[in-house]
Parts: structure tokens; sequence; C-alpha cells
């Protein structure tokens, strides 16, 4: 990697780290400079996902986004030496953590889509000493009746099959979940207002779910189980939450109940107005300047 990064250059660079979840790499992506900003991508996706926002906020921000543990190329979380069958939202905030401290960053700001989002406010709640800002875009907020549905339909097992079947369903799924929320459930009331997809994204998004195979479901259940509401009403750190007019979670906004003083909600008209506020609010409580990459280890 270049020990002098610019806004024009994206990097890409493994680390290994050796921590409460064993030894794992993490790959990511880097480009930009000044205060540093962590892109947390949703689930089942990779940082791929971010880099038209490392491209658009590099003139600002040092931005640096980690493949989630499970996604992309970065290795799962382990206990006793194999990959986590299970993980709380609490885990990859502290999987997330180790990450950063392995690049020897101080305190930076967090943009999170859906399950990063989530993954951002736990660790908002965390370590509020290292987290300067969290621009949370789509916070997921459920009712009871709708997280034991999630949980029992939305995350069934990726088994290959002899005949190659599993990929035609996933092909299915990938679009059916560009479609409907939640994907299972193909009603006009669960339709929503996006075209379905050209065949080469549902290609990129089908490549991304084959990537990160049956532990796809990992950080995705942990996103559905966590209440990240119930961080809110005594979080310190400034969060806004957002989310554009259409995506399915602008509608959890309205549940969410108490908050402290530092966080604000907000709804925006599309996804250039999402991406406008969260750029204003972590301009406005900036992070550290990022050091120089680091070395890292294959």
């Amino acid at each position: 990697m270049s020990s002098s990064p610019d806004t024009a250059t994206l990097h890409r660079g493994f680390i290994t780290l050796e921590g409460a979840f064993g030894t794992r790499q993490v790959h990511y992506r880097r480009g930009g400079r000044g205060p540093v900003v962590l892109l947390l991508h949703q689930s089942p996706q990779s940082s791929r996902e971010m880099e038209p926002l490392i491209a658009a906020w590099g003139h600002a921000f040092t931005l640096i986004a980690p493949d989630s543990p499970g996604y992309g190329f970065s290795q799962p979380l382990q206990l006793e030496g194999r990959p986590a069958a299970g993980a709380s939202m609490e885990d990859f905030a502290s999987a997330t953590l180790e990450f950063v401290d392995a690049l020897g960053i101080g305190r930076f700001g967090i943009y999170g889509f859906h399950t990063g989002a989530s993954i951002g406010t736990a660790l908002a709640e965390a370590r509020p000493d290292r987290v300067a800002a969290v621009a949370a875009n789509g916070l997921v907020v459920l009712t009871e009746a709708e997280r034991a549905t999630i949980l029992r339909d939305y995350l069934p097992p990726l088994v290959p099959r002899w005949d190659g079947g599993h990929l035609a369903w996933l092909w299915a799924r990938v679009r059916e979940q560009a479609i409907f929320f939640p994907w299972f459930d193909r009603r006009a009331a669960t339709r929503m207002d996006f075209d379905v997809p050209p065949a080469d994204r549902l290609h990129s998004g089908l490549l991304e779910f084959l990537a990160a195979g049956d532990q796809y479901h990992v950080a995705y259940a942990a996103a559905f189980v966590d209440r990240a509401e119930r961080r809110l009403p005594a979080l310190a750190v400034p969060l806004l939450v957002t989310a554009q007019a259409r995506d399915p979670l602008a509608g959890h906004l309205a549940r969410i109940g108490p908050r402290s003083a530092s966080v604000r909600v907000e709804t925006a008209a599309d996804t250039a107005a999402a991406l406008a506020s969260a750029f204003e609010h972590l301009q406005s409580h900036p992070g550290d300047t990022a050091p120089p990459p680091r070395a890292t280890a294959a």
C-alpha cells in the first residue's frame, strides 16, 4: 500500500488480527485524506459497495471500509478455533474495534448502512471515547412479531447441492430481496418501490452471497436480534439516524422512542439527501486525522 494516499486512489489491503475472536484476516478498502470515517456495509455485501462513497467523500475524509467478519474476503469470527455459528452485535462491534486498533487509529467517525448502522451504534455505546460520531443509514427496529417471523424465515441455510440447484434458488432470492421486504413475503403490500435490478447487479449480489456462504446469516441474525433502539436514550455520541423514503427501514424511524439529546432522527427524500445529511453530520464531528497506512500482514 502507498504511504501517501490521495483522494483519487483506492487502496486495498489485508491485516491479520490476534484477538478475542481468534486469528483472522480482515480485508479492507481505503481512500481519501483527513479525519477517519469507518464505512460499515450491509449484509450480505462487502466493502465493495462502499467504493462510490470513498470516491465521493475522499476530499474530506480518510475512508476505511472493512469487509465485516465472514463477508467479502474477511474471515469469520472464530470461537474455540472454529467459525462462529452465531454472534451478537456487541461481538461485531468488538471485532471492528480490534481492526481499528490494529491500524493505529484513535477517534473516528462511522457511516453504517443497515447492518453496518447497527454495528456502528453498538460500537458508539461501548466506546464513546473512541467514536466521534455515527451516521446510521437504515437502523432496524422490529416489533416482536416481525422479529419472530424474520428469524424463522429470513435466513435459511445456504447448502450446496450436487446439481447446482442452490445457485438457481440463490439467484431468485437475490432478486426477491431487491424488491420485497421481507424477501420471502411476496405480496403487493410488501413490494418495495424499486425496479427489478438489471442482471449484472443481481450477478454481483449473488457473488457477494456466495463469498459469505452459510456464514451469511451470522451478522444478519445479530442485527435482527439486536434492540438498537434501547441504546439511544443514554447514548453520548452524536448519532444521526436516517433513511431514504423508499428504504423499507424508513418506516422504522417512527418506532424510535426515547433518545438522548445526542441523537437526531430524520427521514430523507432520497439516497442523495440521506448521504448529504450523513456527510454533514460526520463533518461536524470529526475524528482524528488518519495515520499513514501500515504495512499489512497477508
